[in-house]
């Protein structure tokens, strides 16, 4: 995880200096923490489905795989449109649909994302970079609760030891 220092802010930006350098990737979610508390969240305004995505779901349902998990979850509809999307491509639509769990918005909505997919997939590492990495733990056991209780299937994924 990349951290920075504020230095200065200037308006709608910050001047910041980078004490733990790091990869910062593309569709980096940027969160803002003071003494322990979410202050801002910024989201990468990105397709969460990116145009190289959407080819591998289509070369995943010609080849009929079992399921496709899906990155950066934020809300139930997304997993809706994926559905949506491989019922109307695939013969046989018996493709689940899994979602990773690994952001605040994520968390926002988890009981509305876990009814609408086949299971979930807690991603440890990225949720640790979202959220206080002491609270990582309860927040995997509030996913695991709630998949249990949905009968869905769960993976504890990342950043396991």
């Amino acid at each position: 995880m990349v951290r920075f220092d504020v230095i200065e802010n200037i308006g709608p930006d910050v001047k910041c200096r980078c004490t733990d350098p790091g990869l910062l990737l593309p569709r980096a979610n940027l969160t803002f923490w003071r003494d322990g508390s979410l202050v801002r969240e910024r989201n990468a305004m990105l397709p969460t489905i990116s145009s190289k995505d959407w080819l591998d779901i289509e070369f995943g349902i010609a080849e009929g795989v079992d399921f496709i998990a899906i990155s950066v979850v934020k809300s139930a509809e997304l997993i809706k449109h994926l559905k949506s999307y491989i019922a109307a491509r695939s013969r046989d639509s018996g493709i689940a649909v899994m979602a990773k769990i690994e952001s605040i918005d994520s968390l926002k909505n988890l009981e509305e994302i876990i009814q609408a997919s086949d299971g979930a997939m807690v991603g440890r590492g990225d949720l640790g970079a979202q959220i206080p990495l002491e609270q990582v733990p309860s927040a995997q056991q509030k996913i695991v609760q709630l998949c249990r209780h949905l009968n869905k299937p769960v993976i504890i994924a990342s950043q396991l030891l």
